[in-house]
């Protein structure tokens, strides 16, 4: 389990869009930075390791950008904070760094940063605000719900912020017509706006001008019950601007998909069946850690190749299973099953069961092939046992020079031996009429 984290953590640390830098809490060493860190960068790996963490901003705000690091090591809560990376070539990049604090280890403590490039996003706000019509434009046409708000007294409460204007998409979303809502406040619109957590955001980019991002969060009051994400900025007028997502849709698939995931999980964990998963389209296969197990095999220790199964399964059962894996493409037949033997990573034979389902697309095009395998050798074994057991019986009971009668518990005669066919002069038909 130790090790498919660490995996699963590897795999997401190298393949994360957000620059990763890992650093000493105490110290500010650099311990550990991803590929997308580089990039942002311009710095490898090993030019970055063992640098202090502020050896990637600029000189001249070394000292304020060092303050920030102490403080968010101390800050369990993750928070985003818009700073400047200065790269090997002396750009300066706009980040969004999000840090969670200082995490414990098992030997050292490590504090994990994210950043996050928001050069585009921050391109895109002063553009609109070189140009209202281009604002105008956008605000109107964008397929996020947005937002203009006048501010008034201090900012600190939802009443503070009055409605000058909603695009199409948050009067949509709103259920309302423009008249309807300009004027109120978002206190007016949203009763429980003040316990959501997004207006000591939105008064923090009223009072700095700077942009700021509330993640997904779910809104409830009596008539909603939705999630939104959003993003904050002042224009220059002085009002407060919210693009912003209603991402119920998403959240509530991603919880009934990883409840499937999760379910699914369970199941084959609890089956103890190896799972496979053949795209036929793009010729990729997944081969659960169960399947290889059955070989032997670490997960790590065999690739998710097509190869992998043809080059471990005997000859002669490649080419049956491929005449009934053709069929079930071609519709000839409804299921695959079939058994045959793989070689353990030890050297011997295991006796597989592979079971699958072909997925076939609008066209009825088989598009994927998912299955399952499962460890009979145990099964296969037991069965042979049995019938070289009843094969020596049957000898015995043959060649016994004494009668041997069987007798059913209501007392007929079930079996009986040459020998005592030749003692009663009776064929076995005879006696096997007779009771005892």
């Amino acid at each position: 389990a130790l090790k498919e984290s660490e995996e699963k953590y590897r795999l997401l640390f190298e393949n994360a869009e957000d620059a990763i830098f890992v650093a000493d809490p105490e110290a500010g060493m650099l311990l550990d930075v991803n590929g997308s860190a580089e990039e942002l960068t311009g710095y490898n790996r090993d030019e970055l390791i063992g640098k202090h963490q502020t050896f990637i901003h600029p000189l001249e705000k070394s000292d304020y950008y060092s303050q920030e690091f102490l403080k968010s090591t101390r800050d369990k809560d993750s928070k985003f904070k818009e700073m400047v990376v200065r790269t090997k070539n002396g750009q300066d990049i706009p980040v969004e760094i999000s840090s969670g604090g200082t995490v414990q280890g098992k030997n050292r403590n490590f504090h994990v940063g994210f950043f996050r490039d928001i050069s585009e996003r921050k391109e895109m706000f002063e553009s609109l605000a070189k140009s209202e019509s281009l604002f105008k434009g956008l605000f109107d046409n964008m397929t996020s719900g947005s937002a203009i708000y006048e501010v008034i007294n201090d900012g600190s409460k939802g009443s503070d912020y009055i409605v000058k204007n909603f695009n199409k998409k948050s009067l949509e979303i709103e259920g309302k017509p423009l008249d309807q809502v300009v004027g109120k406040s978002l206190f007016d619109l949203r009763p429980t706006i003040d316990e959501y957590g997004l207006i000591p955001v939105m008064k923090k980019v009223w009072e700095s001008g700077e942009s700021n991002y509330f993640p997904i969060k779910i809104y409830q009051d009596e008539k909603f019950s939705n999630y939104y994400e959003n993003y904050i900025f002042k224009i220059p007028t002085g009002e407060v601007v919210t693009i912003y997502n209603d991402v119920t849709d998403q959240k509530n698939s991603e919880a009934a998909l990883e409840k499937s995931q999760e379910r699914f999980a369970l199941a084959m964990e609890f089956a103890n069946d190896g799972l496979f998963d053949w795209n036929l389209e793009t010729n990729e296969i997944y081969y659960s850690p169960v399947w290889k197990g059955m070989l032997g095999y670490e997960d790590d220790e065999l690739p998710n190749d097509f190869s992998v199964w043809e080059s471990l399964t005997a000859p002669e059962d490649v080419k049956r299973s491929w005449e009934m894996q053709n069929e079930l493409i071609n519709k000839k037949r409804d299921k695959f099953e079939i058994e045959f033997k793989m070689r353990h990573k030890d050297g011997h034979w295991v006796d597989i069961l592979s079971r699958a389902n072909a997925i076939f697309d609008e066209n009825d095009k088989a598009i994927r092939i998912i299955g399952t395998h499962v460890d009979i050798t145990e099964r296969k074994n037991a069965q042979s046992a049995i019938q070289k057991s009843e094969q020596k019986y049957r000898h015995l009971i043959q060649t016994a020079s004494d009668a041997i009668y069987l007798i059913a518990e209501d007392g007929r005669l079930s079996d009986v031996n040459p020998a005592a066919c030749s003692m009663l002069n009776r064929s076995r038909k005879e006696i096997l009429n007779l009771d005892i």
